[in-house]
């Protein structure tokens, strides 16, 4: 609905702080073809980083600068997906004070799996910004669900109650 009538959207996949990588370059997404290539790429798309730490902080830094490279955005929005705490790297609260002072979005989808009460967490920690908000996920057999409802919203941009 916006000027652009389009968003750009990235995939970025992150564990550890040495562990970043741009799984799916930008692009454009103008309506349902385009979308629907989206969807397949990322569906297509391997595993690129290993198991291991859960650095919330790095990965919010990262897709920060992503953003950073697109001055002509109307919104900038970060997704960020977890089902763990931030264990190393900076600390949350700053990376997350971080983005949010240079007008970047920090919506969350936290997964429920292992910590019942992550999306706590989360609200108190790592999102942020204009019209910010986390989903939860119970599990990870309904993050598909999950994900396709917080990508509504944040595509919507319409208030979150």
């Amino acid at each position: 609905q916006g000027k652009y009538r389009r968003i750009a959207v990235t995939l970025v996949q992150w564990s550890s702080p040495a562990a970043q990588f741009i799984a799916v370059p930008w692009t454009f997404i103008d309506g349902r073809e385009s979308a629907a290539l989206f969807a397949e790429t990322v569906a297509a798309t391997p595993r690129l980083t290993a198991e291991g730490g859960t650095s919330l902080s790095t990965a919010l830094l990262f897709a920060g600068a992503l953003l950073e490279e697109n001055n002509d955005a109307e919104r900038r929005v970060v997704d960020i997906s977890a089902d763990g705490r931030n264990n190393s790297g900076e600390e949350i609260q700053n990376a997350r004070d971080a983005l949010v002072a240079r007008g970047i979005t920090i919506n969350g989808l936290a997964i429920l799996d292992e910590i019942a009460n992550l999306h706590r967490y989360f609200k108190k920690n790592v999102i942020g910004g204009k019209d910010f908000f986390v989903v939860e996920a119970k599990n990870y057999r309904h993050y598909a669900e999950a994900i396709r409802r917080k990508l509504v919203m944040e595509i919507s941009g319409l208030p979150v109650s």
